[in-house]
């Protein structure tokens, strides 16, 4: 965040963690000046800026591994579940992995953000699946993370969107949106 202040000096910012298709809405209709959002998900209503590319990771906490033993997907028969609620591409993809390998989690936590299930594997308690980029907020000495292989179809590259229309109200979106990409795909 400190790098993103630096980047927009003197504009003033307000995060919400909302859904892909909320935030397309959102900036159409002209509520949001900027969304990041999965580029499979805007059309060429909006301009865009490509950031980065996101993968998935299965995160475990170490102490819920027996000694010797591999982290795999196979811990979720032991290990509880934070997973994102709802039905979004993630959630369906691993309730598809889950029955796949007919692995049916002790107890499942349904959370409303990444950040939210982050927090729940930080407890010790549970297991779960993130953004790739997320394992340098986990304590490596505590946390596991492996591939999971089976989301590998998940990967996508996440786009900074905004109106072009609003410039005539706003016009400095364009500018404010290049140094963004500079601070956000770095």
């Amino acid at each position: 965040l400190s790098r993103i202040e630096r980047a927009t000096e003197g504009v003033e910012l307000s995060f919400e963690n909302r859904r892909s298709t909320d935030i397309v809405d959102r900036l159409l209709d002209g509520r949001l000046d900027f969304g990041i959002t999965r580029s499979s998900v805007h059309s060429g209503e909006l301009e865009s800026i490509p950031l980065l590319k996101v993968g998935y990771r299965f995160f475990i906490p170490a102490k819920t591994l027996v000694p010797a033993t591999d982290p795999s997907l196979d811990s979720l028969r032991e290990v509880p579940l934070a997973i994102q609620g709802g039905s979004g591409e993630l959630r369906n993809k691993v309730d598809e992995l889950l029955e796949s390998r007919k692995i049916k989690p002790p107890r499942m936590l349904e959370c409303s953000s990444f950040n939210q299930i982050a927090d729940a594997i930080r407890t010790g308690i549970y297991a779960g699946f993130l953004p790739d980029y997320m394992a340098t907020s986990m304590a490596k000495e505590k946390v596991l993370s492996i591939e999971a292989r089976g989301l590998s179809s998940l990967s996508r590259r996440l786009d900074l969107l905004w109106n072009k229309e609003m410039e005539s109200l706003k016009p400095n979106l364009s500018r404010i949106a290049e140094k963004l990409q500079g601070t956000l795909s770095g």
